[in-house]
């Protein structure tokens, strides 16, 4: 089957030079791209520029300058051998138009694109050719024929991941979106990576390897390094107003199903303990869909105390995106002088998530955030109270050399309300928040947080980093606040190990906070 591109062909053309000979076209797009080497004189690079701006012809003269030639132009794209496609979905994903500057690097993105969609019809296998170039009679206008090999079509035979001992097959597939026997209609090596370490159950995912075999079809292999099955943190701080001690106990892929389950407990200065407990499975029978239940318990000496049962369904259709509704119910209970105050709410929530980084235990470049809102109907003394909160978090990586990465980040909680109790704010301060305060320091309706860090890379999950923080809080009026500091981040045979040393310019560097982390592989 002949698939045209272009105006009708007219007689009158002849063969005048085949780009493929002269190197100018690659044979294949399956191969690696052409990179013309420059010269002594640097004159390679200039050619290529000069030919990718249609100047095909261009050539050095014997005085060493450059003489661009005719400017060539598409006449039309000729495709042999497109089976199962039809000259419509060619024409949606065709870059190049008749009558335009032929450039190289649009024939090259054309080229790709027939094979994305070859690949989304099970053609793994399909390659695209330069057969042939035609110029016109006054060498303006070309023509040029593709020829195209789809190949047979490849079913998955299985999906093998040497590493994974505790992850079953099952999982694999789900996380994917592969079923063994179903045609692989599309094969991106880092799609495939870029699953399996957002997934949170692997600390390595090497590059996938494709294997086509003739009687049983393919099979994708993935080398992979599993997390510990659990992990037990222990956070230890030191500051002007006491001691902080955290624990938090996590148990990963639980029964090879990608489970998840996490415990927290807090304990800070002045009577203030927090209780955290959540469990999560990524996929609700079987389904892209994913439940997950979450209780919280603040208490703040006799002030006042707050528990939230929160239940949350997530969805997903990539790597990079998530898509979570989440119930919440919330009790409050606030003394006041003579009495106790009780409150309870009710709301509904949208969060969207996205992650695009190299490695989520060390990255280097990439983007990663979410978003969430919420609106709550709040039922005190006989009263309803309207509620929106917007929660955000983001951060940027950046490379800016050999084991060097620049971060920056924002991170923002805001509430409108008809009114507020002291059970409604939000806290800021403390190594997870606004780093150089006292955990918790600062409550408001609005607070923010943004932050810069220079990190010098140590290791595959060790760094060190210098960080300077800045920080908004808002409840009868705003307040900016500086913190700043250094850490290091180090693997150890037992577990990594996180030292943190934050001041701020009230306390200055007497008052600093000092905080230890001890994550311990189960």
């Amino acid at each position: 089957m002949y698939v045209w591109i272009g105006c009708h062909y007219r007689s009158g053309y002849h063969v005048a030079f085949i780009l493929l000979m002269l190197g100018l076209i690659p044979p294949s797009v399956s191969l690696a791209q052409r990179v013309v080497q420059p010269d002594r004189h640097g004159a390679g690079d200039s050619l290529h520029i000069w030919r990718d701006q249609g100047f095909w012809f261009a050539r050095l003269d014997a005085s060493g300058d450059i003489q661009p030639g005719p400017r060539i132009y598409l006449h039309r794209v000729v495709i042999d051998g497109l089976e199962g496609v039809s000259a419509k979905e060619v024409r949606a994903i065709w870059r190049l138009e008749e009558g335009r500057v032929l450039r190289l690097t649009r024939l090259r993105q054309g080229m790709k694109a027939m094979l994305h969609v070859l690949e989304r019809k099970g053609y793994l296998l399909a390659e695209v050719r330069v057969a042939g170039t035609y110029l016109s009679r006054d060498s303006s206008r070309l023509t040029v024929l593709l020829r195209v090999k789809p190949g047979p079509r490849v079913p998955l035979a299985r999906v093998e991941a040497p590493g994974a001992r505790r992850t079953s097959p099952k999982l694999l597939y789900r996380m994917l979106s592969m079923q063994p026997g179903r045609w692989i209609t599309s094969y991106d090596p880092e799609y495939i990576r870029g699953a399996l370490l957002s997934s949170g159950l692997f600390l390595e995912v090497g590059r996938p390897r494709l294997q086509v075999y003739e009687r049983t079809g393919a099979v994708i292999q993935i080398p992979v390094t599993e997390r510990p099955p659990g992990q037990f943190d222990m956070v230890f701080g030191l500051q002007p107003g006491g001691f902080v001690g955290q624990g938090y106990l996590e148990l990963r892929n639980v029964l090879g199903g990608g489970r998840f389950l996490r415990m927290q407990l807090q304990r800070q200065p002045g009577l203030v303990s927090r209780m955290h407990i959540r469990v999560e499975d990524p996929f609700l029978l079987g389904l892209p869909v994913g439940v997950g239940l979450a209780f919280e318990g603040y208490q703040r000496d006799s002030t006042f105390s707050t528990q939230d049962l929160t239940l949350k369904g997530g969805w997903w259709n990539s790597s990079r995106w998530r898509v979570y509704l989440s119930l919440r119910l919330r009790n409050a209970q606030v003394s006041g002088r003579d009495s106790l105050s009780s409150s309870r709410s009710q709301g509904a929530g949208l969060e969207v998530r996205y992650a695009d980084i190299d490695n989520p235990e060390n990255p280097s470049r990439g983007v990663q955030g979410f978003v969430h809102v919420e609106s709550r109907r709040k039922r005190l003394r006989g009263e309803t109270v309207r509620q929106q909160t917007v929660e955000g978090r983001f951060r940027g990586f950046l490379p800016l050399g050999t084991r060097r990465v620049g971060v920056v980040g924002t991170d923002i909680r805001y509430m409108y309300a008809d009114r507020y109790g002291i059970e409604d704010y939000f806290p800021l301060g403390g190594a997870s928040s606004l780093r150089g305060y006292a955990e918790d320091q600062f409550w408001g309706s609005f607070v923010f947080r943004g932050l810069v860090e220079y990190r010098y890379v140590l290791g595959s999950r060790s760094f060190a980093y210098l960080f300077t923080d800045v920080g908004a809080v808002q409840s009868s009026s705003m307040r900016w606040l500086l913190g700043y500091g250094i850490g290091i981040r180090y693997e150890t045979p037992i577990g990594v190990t996180t030292v943190t040393y934050a001041l701020n310019p009230q306390d200055g560097f007497a008052g600093g906070n000092i905080h230890v982390r001890l994550a311990v592989g189960l």
